[in-house]
C-alpha cells in the first residue's frame, strides 16, 4: 500500500466505531477508508463538500503535508488494512447470499 494520504497532516480526522460494530465498514471515514479513499481536511469554498481521494493514488496531491508521528502513520495504515480485509468478506458474504437466491 502505497497510501501518501494516511501519511498526510490534512487526513480528516477518523471517528473510532468500535471494531466488530457493523457500522464500522459503512459509514465515516473508517467507512471511506473501507473502500480505499479517504477524505481529505482541507476545507474549500463549496460548504457541505468534502474532498475525498483514493488511498492507493499515484497522483500527486498538491495539499500533501508530511506528518512525523511514525506510531501514528503505523498505525492508520493497520486500520486501513483492517477494513479493507472485512469489507471484502462483507462484500463476498453479500455476493454469496445474492447468488443463494437465484
Amino acid at each position: 500500500m502505497k497510501a501518501r494520504c494516511l501519511e498526510c497532516t490534512h487526513l480528516a480526522p477518523i471517528k473510532k466505531i468500535p471494531e466488530g460494530d457493523y457500522r464500522e465498514i459503512q459509514i465515516g471515514q473508517q467507512g471511506m477508508l473501507a473502500r480505499g479513499l479517504a477524505y481529505c481536511g482541507v476545507r474549500f469554498c463549496a460548504p457541505g463538500f468534502k474532498r475525498f481521494r483514493p488511498i492507493e493514488s499515484s497522483s500527486p496531491c498538491p495539499h500533501y503535508e508530511p506528518l512525523k508521528d511514525k506510531e501514528r502513520i503505523k498505525s492508520r495504515y493497520a486500520l486501513a488494512q483492517r477494513l479493507q480485509r472485512d469489507y471484502a468478506a462483507w462484500f463476498q458474504n453479500k455476493r454469496m447470499k445474492g447468488n443463494e437466491t437465484k
